[in-house]
């Protein structure tokens, strides 16, 4: 991206946006199965589990928020790189 002259602003923007949308999937993706193995667990040992829609809110916004804290890194680093150096090292 910094190949193509794109402005380290935009290119922080588009590195935690992906990181955000990734970790968003795969939070929900993980809560549901979560949910579906709890399920599974209540019904094979007997066990209860109760899930509030609370519990379910906070561990999607925990995985957006660590995702959010691992893109910020890379996208920094690529933001300050010089163009000439993108290209060198591609």
């Amino acid at each position: 991206m910094r190949a193509m002259s794109m402005p380290a602003k935009q290119v922080t923007k588009v590195f935690l946006t992906e990181g955000v949308i990734v970790s968003l999937i795969g939070g929900v993706i993980g809560t549901i199965l979560g949910i579906i193995a709890a399920f599974i667990l209540e019904t094979v040992i007997k066990i209860n589990s109760d899930f509030h829609i609370t519990q379910i809110f906070i561990s999607i916004l925990i995985a957006v928020v660590v995702g959010l804290a691992m893109g910020i890194i890379p996208s920094v680093k690529i933001g300050n790189l010089n163009t000439v150096d993108a290209l060198k090292n591609g």
